[in-house]
């Protein structure tokens, strides 16, 4: 049997389908970032490996370490500064970042001073990233991360009666320590798909 040879213009409708097919997702890693400067990629990632090695020191030394927290703080300033001048107070730059640092640190400041369990180290964390991210997107963070936290709270609680007591809090109150870095790590991851629009939300 001859074989006919497709017309230009078929072949390219066939090269378009094949691109099409092979590309299944509508967008990678590549292109989220595309569009964001290299202050915006250093910060996003910084806020990662800080909540991260927070979760990490909670879960397995109850402490959230001065030397994570306070370092990632001057950085995210720093590099907010750098990489977008002062910025505005709902935008990016310094402006955005020492606000974000001090509501976290304010809002959280008195939650801690109040709530037993809710350590000095979770509220110099949410700073450090509050100053990471900036006003805006920290408010993000932190939607996700109290009602993870609360969500967490219930599961630590119930795996604690079902151990006898689990982990005591150190502080007296007879209730399971909750390592509330952890619901800080996934706030902050869930914020970060929400700056590279995984979640689609407003």
């Amino acid at each position: 049997m001859e074989s006919r040879a497709l017309p230009a213009n078929e072949r390219k409708r066939v090269r378009s389908r094949t691109r099409q097919t092979v590309n299944l997702h509508p967008a990678g890693l590549s292109d989220r970032f595309s569009g964001m400067g290299v202050a915006d990629v250093i910060l996003v990632v910084a806020m990662a490996l800080t909540a991260l090695v927070a979760a990490v020191t909670d879960v397995r030394r109850q402490k959230i370490y001065n030397w994570l927290t306070y370092p990632a703080l001057l950085f995210g300033l720093v590099v907010q500064a750098i990489g977008h001048g002062w910025g505005t107070i709902f935008g990016l730059g310094l402006v955005s970042a020492l606000s974000g640092a001090l509501f976290c640190g304010v809002v959280f400041g008195v939650f801690a001073y109040w709530r037993r369990g809710f350590g000095m180290g979770d509220v110099k964390l949410l700073a450090a990233l509050g100053a990471q991210a900036g006003l805006l997107p920290v408010l993000y963070l932190v939607m996700f991360a109290t009602l993870l936290g609360a969500l967490l709270s219930l599961l630590w609680v119930g795996v604690g009666l079902i151990r006898g007591g689990g982990n005591p809090d150190p502080a007296g109150s007879g209730l399971p320590r909750v390592p509330y870095a952890v619901a800080i790590a996934l706030g902050t991851l869930a914020a970060i798909a929400v700056r590279l629009d995984w979640l689609h939300l407003p």
